[in-house]
Parts: C-alpha cells; structure tokens; sequence
C-alpha cells in the first residue's frame, strides 16, 4: 500500500512537472520560423503531418497558434486582408511570442496562376508582393488606357520587395522536391493548348499580386500583370520580372511585418490552385461558373499538399540552421 502511494506520488509530481516546463517554455517562447495559412484547408496538411505539442490563444488572432519545441510555429490568419493583416498584428503584438531579426515568416498558401507562365500545382516563391487595390478601375478602359486602371499615388505599400536572398534560398532548397499531381489537375492542363500549362508543377521564382476581388479570365489578368508591372516599375526602374500568382492576403501580411522590421524575414509560398483564364472557345463567365461547380479549382488537392512540402522544407531546414537564417535575415540579407 505504502509503495502504492509512493508510486502515485511520483506519478503525481511529473505530471505536474510536466506541466510546469510546458508553461515556462511558453514564456517567451522563441519562434524560429512562423507558417502562415490563411484557412482551414491550407492548414490541414500541416497539423496531419507534424505534431504540434504546444498551443497558443492570441488575443485578437483568428486561430491558436500551434509550436513545436524546436522553434516552428504555424498559424492560420483567416482570408482577404481584413483578415490576414490583423491576425499577423495580433501575433507579432502577442508577449509570449519571442520574434528576433533571425525569425523567418513564410506563407503557404493557394492562388490563381495564368496558363502562359505556369500550371497547376506550381510553386512560386515571391521576389515582390503587390498590393493591386490601391488605385481606379474604369469600366471603359478608354478612360485610362491601356487597361482602364489609375493607382493610387500617395501609398507607398503597393510593391512591397522580399528579401531576394532568402527567396533565392528557400528556390534553392525546394526546386528539386518532387511536387504532388493527380487527375484532376491533368484533366483540367488538357483543355488548354500553351506550353506552360501543360507541365508538370515545380517550383520558381516570381512576384504574386494580392487583392480583395477575384479576378476571373484573361482580361481581368491582363490588368493584373499590367498593374504588378506599373507597380514595381516605379520604384525599381530595371524590373523585368512576371507575376505567377494572385491571391487575398500577402500584401496585408507583408505591411504587418514591415511595421515590426520583419518585411526581409518574409518569404511567399503561393501553389496554383485554378487557372486565371478561361478555357479556349469559353467566356470568363463559362470560368466562373466552372469555378463554383464541382470541377472547379481542378488543381486545389495538390497546391495545398505542395504548398506544405514547399515551405514546411524551409521551415525545418532554417529552424535547424538558425546561423545560416541569420545570415540571410541580417544586415544585407
């Protein structure tokens, strides 16, 4: 009996022990590397395939944050930017978050691709985040031609410039992993006849365009490149990049982070999940409402499993190599 009593006992204490390191290490607990989804389907494959013993309810944050105890840490932000910029504020405003000049913060997410520069699948790590709100859409675009749009000018969040040396980095990590496919995919490349679209997903490097309206067709993407290009043209004279992919959030993200001197800590993960253009001989409206039927967003299965092999490779590869983020983070990162 006595013996019983004794082992309860022990029992008893490393429990509560237990429970004690768990709380001390949630007091300033250091974040290494911070994944961003924005809903529930981006971050599914991340809690399926990782443990996460460690949880965080952010006052004023969308969802818990969840953390390994070898500094990686993901979050689901909510879509659009309403969403986005203020969970990203509440987490970096959160005191039990540690967040150095070496913390890494990189989005894995979905977006829309064009067949002329990408496919199904893809993965595009973002050189520039472009913000493609900030300006006057004409419903006649002989109003402002070419493309019946004038930017707003007195912002100056509309091409916001990553880190290229960490861009280039986590390229270099990733650009030979082997990218999900499925049926569906290749079904939906099928009706397109470009080159590009055809292909098997794999990774590059692009800029992505972030808004709050869905742009459906090649006229509506048209406008996209073009405002991307006027954007980052402005203040970077030489650019001669392309953008590969459009999404809700990135630029809300990426004004959050720069707020606490983090913007070239930021790394973009967008996988295409639906092509821009309509199928040849179709409408943009045929797009649209292809979109929302069952066939619709034919390349969602793999962009969220590829988005997770993408950037959950970097996170675990920087979060054991905290000089090498460091370096890349640093002064003339």
């Amino acid at each position: 009996m006595r013996r019983s009593i004794v082992v309860l006992f022990a029992l008893i204490l490393a429990v509560v022990g237990s429970v004690a390191a768990s709380h001390a290490d949630q007091r300033g607990f250091r974040v290494r590397v911070l994944a961003l989804t924005t809903f529930g389907g981006e971050e599914a494959p991340w809690l399926a395939n990782e443990d996460w013993p460690i949880t965080f309810d952010v006052p004023g944050g969308f969802s818990p944050i969840h953390c390994q105890r070898s500094g990686i840490c993901e979050a689901q932000l909510g879509t659009t930017k309403s969403n986005s910029g203020p969970s990203t504020m509440a987490i970096l405003n959160d005191k039990r978050l540690k967040f150095t000049q070496s913390s890494v913060f990189i989005v894995a997410g979905i977006a829309g691709i064009r067949t002329s520069v990408g496919t199904l699948g893809d993965a595009g790590i973002a050189n520039w985040v472009v913000d493609a709100d900030l300006g006057t859409h004409f419903v006649d675009p002989s109003n402002a031609p070419p493309t019946g749009w004038l930017p707003f000018s007195d912002y100056d969040q509309g091409a916001l410039h990553l880190n290229e040396r960490l861009a280039e980095r986590a390229y270099e990590l990733t650009n030979t992993l082997d990218l999900a496919d499925d049926a569906a995919a290749q079904a939906e490349r099928a009706h397109y006849g470009e080159p590009e679209a055809s292909e098997v997903p794999s990774v590059m490097r692009c800029d992505t365009a972030g808004s709050d309206g869905f742009w459906v067709g090649a006229d509506w993407a048209d406008k996209a490149d073009a405002i991307v290009e006027e954007r980052i043209l402005e203040v970077a004279p030489s650019y001669d990049g392309f953008r590969c992919s459009s999404e809700f959030e990135d630029p809300a993200i990426a004004s959050a982070l720069r707020r606490f001197g983090f913007l070239d800590q930021f790394i973009v993960v967008r996988t295409a999940s639906d092509f821009e253009d309509e199928r040849p001989g179709t409408t943009p409206r045929d797009l649209y409402d292809l979109l929302h039927s069952a066939e619709g967003f034919a390349g969602y299965g793999i962009a969220v499993e590829n988005a997770y092999r993408v950037a959950s490779t970097v996170a675990h590869h920087l979060a054991s190599h905290p000089g090498e983020a460091a370096q890349l983070t640093g002064p003339g990162g």
